[in-house]
């Protein structure tokens, strides 16, 4: 996945958040999410992360990309075969 693929992604879901009013907010470390909203929250503030990360650690922005989407399919957002689509992976329709 090319780093501009990675970017266009980033700002769809950063559009889909900002629809459903969500505000970046960084995730207390020794505590879970009070709720979905909170945990979408942390998504939008790991965006911005990844986006900062990509110019200078590929590998660490990659791994966090990944957390990200494994959150939107945990949280029943986005299913396995879109986000495949959102990668620009080629999927046999459901």
């Amino acid at each position: 996945m090319t780093d501009d693929r990675i970017l266009k992604v980033l700002d769809e879901y950063e559009v889909f958040l900002r629809r459903k009013e969500i505000e970046p907010l960084k995730a207390p470390k020794c505590n879970f999410p009070r709720s979905k909203k909170s945990t979408l929250a942390h998504c939008y503030d790991m965006i911005q992360r990844v986006r900062q990360l990509l110019k200078i650690d590929r590998d660490e922005a990659l791994i966090r990309f990944g957390f990200l989407q494994g959150v939107l399919w945990e949280l029943r957002i986005k299913t396995i075969d879109q986000l495949c689509q959102d990668n620009g992976l080629t999927v046999k329709p459901c």
